[in-house]
């Protein structure tokens, strides 16, 4: 079937367009270019969230998964979904203690952590982020955990907790990120949101906060928020720097199409549905019902999902 073709110079200004075809063939669209045909299939295929995630050195593996955080060296296993810290005075107050101990006793929440927010390996160190869901799947507790792969015996030492609350919401999640001298999440506290981080040098968490609102973030460091006075922000953080890139500033809702540069937020404005590309600012209307996918440096856009009547490139 023969579909429109439309260049929208989103991705490439002031450049020359080269020659392309676009059309459908069954169940993908075939684009040519010079002779080259890509083919993109009209089925987009999430990947299956992970079962469990490890890491290894030589006989040594540190692995999360239902059994919760398994460690083993040649023939000696240990395994722990670490029941005793929902109720450590080292790591809670006193009355955080009493209140869940109250709430286990009654149900409310279990003892065992359930979760993983995220993990990270820096050398033969492997740091896992543990995390405690009530029955609502909101999270009450989040401990920062190591691994040292080359220790004699190798078992789980426990680092403390950032502030605040990560945004994993998956069982397994990867909401962890390296900086050059520690390892970080986004958090969400009670008035503000952040960047909560440990220093491998000092051995100290710190808060670096950064909006009123978080309201999305993905590990690339792309973030959007709202603000007091009504608008929305997205932007980008460096993990080198930590400081705040803001790309654009508007009143509505808004997505980022994908993590890839160059980055597009996909805006929900009072004026309509828009594409903008944040490193040159152009845009491009588009009906908000179109499913887009980026092919190299180009953006397809379609529409119905299963059997397109309508398609730009």
């Amino acid at each position: 079937m023969p579909t429109a073709l439309l260049f929208l110079g989103l991705l490439a200004a002031s450049a020359p367009v080269p020659h392309y075809t676009l059309t459908l063939d069954g169940d993908h669209f075939v684009i040519g270019r010079e002779g080259r045909l890509t083919n993109v299939p009209l089925a987009t295929q999430a990947p299956a969230d992970p079962q469990f995630v490890a890491y290894r050195r030589d006989n040594v593996f540190a692995v999360w998964d239902k059994r919760g955080l398994t460690v083993r060296k040649g023939d000696t296993v240990r395994s722990t979904k670490f029941t005793d810290l929902a109720l450590s005075s080292d790591l809670l107050s006193d009355s955080e203690v009493r209140h869940n101990r109250e709430l286990i006793q009654s149900g409310q929440r279990r003892a065992a952590a359930d979760a993983l927010s995220g993990s990270k390996r820096l050398g033969q160190r492997v740091f896992f982020l543990v995390r405690w869901d009530d029955l609502k799947g909101k999270p009450w507790l989040e401990v920062l955990v190591e691994v040292d792969l080359q220790d004699r015996t190798p078992r789980p030492k426990i680092v403390g907790r950032f502030d605040g609350f990560s945004t994993a919401e998956k069982p397994l999640d990867d909401c962890l990120f390296l900086l050059p001298a520690g390892i970080a999440t986004a958090t969400r506290r009670e008035n503000d949101w952040g960047i909560a981080t440990y220093s491998f040098t000092t051995r100290s968490f710190d808060f670096v906060s950064m909006g009123d609102q978080l309201v999305s973030w993905s590990p690339s460091g792309l973030y959007t928020q709202k603000t007091s006075y009504g608008t929305l922000v997205g932007g980008h953080i460096e993990a080198a720097t930590l400081a705040p890139d803001v790309l654009f500033e508007d009143r509505g809702t808004a997505t980022w199409l994908d993590d890839d540069s160059p980055w597009i937020a996909c805006l929900h404005l009072p004026t309509g549905f828009v594409m903008r590309n944040c490193e040159t600012g152009a845009e491009q209307s588009i009906n908000e019902r179109a499913t887009l996918k980026r092919v190299g440096a180009n953006l397809l856009a379609y529409i119905p999902q299963e059997r397109p009547e309508h398609a730009v490139l």
